[in-house]
């Protein structure tokens, strides 16, 4: 297994940790009754207003356009793998589901996004203006088709491929930006997200707008205001974290393994969570807290994740033999999109404008 050298940012693998902690505690969260209290249901609706649309944003940071086959191989033998497994846990626990044959399991969905964002990456590229306008209105057009919606995370893949073409395009700008920003800009562009957090705790909006699988007509708002508040909350959690290495750096680095591993926990918790919740809320909302921690620090765990770059690489001797490629790593491709950052330097920033060298 080869891993390459590469310099990592400490706020992005920071932010990537700080994200996927919000992807487990919202998924456990989720399993409560969120409207019944005002702590869950304010809970839900601050992680859920722009916890993906960071998450995508950043993995556009950490894309590349080359080993575009290595990476695709990586992300759908993942998405096999874990689609069977979560399949017989469900069952296990007493689902009577059929098996979803074209629509992602769950948390999954990432998986098959992230196979067709990567394919894109050589277009983006080559026209990157014209790719981040196209992507908005992508965005918008997908909310007027009913067809658009679950089946092969089509909905979800064009409602955030506008977040995944900005990071591709213009994240490490946006980086250099904020860590250029003084204590005032900082407390400013954290207080501009603070009022949009407590906006949408006013308007309360419903939480199936935030999922990016519904159609407008569904959910009767604009993606407009979406993005841009988004964006600010986004910019927000940037400027909030630690700028030397903490244990969310671990997180972020090895974000893959625990976004892979959580749900197999929250589903065998789910019935438990929701008796604790309606007991006690605070409490439940307590040791959901502690519960979240420990799936992400054994999660992230060294053998652990070492073990899904290795499943990642099941298919790698035949992508290679396919496409003469001779470099490939469990983790420096598949992670770099959800995880590590480990080959995220090894791609030049892009402009607005400005392609790859």
């Amino acid at each position: 297994m080869i891993h390459l050298r590469t310099r990592r940012d400490p706020v992005l693998d920071a932010a990537k940790g700080f994200l996927i902690i919000l992807v487990v505690l919202g998924h456990l969260l989720a399993r409560t009754d969120p409207s019944a209290a005002v702590a869950t249901h304010a809970l839900i609706t601050g992680i859920y207003a722009f916890h993906m649309p960071a998450f995508v944003f950043l993995a556009g940071i950490t894309s590349k356009p080359s080993g575009i086959g290595r990476r695709c191989a990586q992300f759908l033998t993942l998405l096999a793998v874990f689609q069977v497994a979560y399949f017989l846990a469900k069952h296990l626990l007493g689902s009577d589901e059929s098996f979803p044959w074209v629509t992602p399991a769950w948390l999954l969905w990432f998986l098959l996004s992230m196979t067709f964002w990567t394919l894109l990456t050589p277009v983006i590229v080559r026209f990157p203006r014209a790719s981040l306008a196209l992507s908005v209105a992508v965005s918008l057009g997908a909310g007027m088709v009913d067809a658009v919606g679950y089946p092969f995370s089509l909905s979800r893949t064009l409602v955030f491929l506008p977040f995944f073409v900005a990071g591709f395009t213009h994240g490490r700008k946006v980086l250099a930006r904020v860590a250029g920003l003084g204590l005032r800009g900082r407390a400013v562009v954290a207080g501009a997200a603070l009022a949009v957090f407590a906006g949408l705790l006013t308007w309360s909006p419903d939480h199936n707008w935030f999922f990016g699988s519904k159609g407008f007509d569904v959910l009767e708002v604009s993606d407009l205001s979406g993005v841009a508040h988004r964006a600010v909350l986004t910019a927000g959690l940037l400027v909030l974290m630690p700028r030397k290495p903490t244990l969310l750096n671990r997180f972020g680095q090895r974000s893959l393994s625990i976004y892979l591993l959580h749900g197999f926990v929250v589903l065998l918790a789910a019935p438990y969570v929701l008796v604790m919740a309606k007991d006690n809320v605070w409490l439940a909302v307590v040791m959901l807290g502690f519960l979240t921690a420990g799936i992400a620090v054994l999660a992230s765990m060294q053998p652990v994740h070492e073990t899904i770059g290795r499943i990642g690489a099941i298919c790698m001797p035949l992508v290679e033999r396919l496409g003469g490629a001779a470099h490939a790593s469990g983790t420096d491709s598949a992670t770099a999109a959800v995880g590590s950052g480990d080959a995220a330097s090894q791609r030049a920033t892009v402009g607005a404008g400005s392609p790859h060298r």
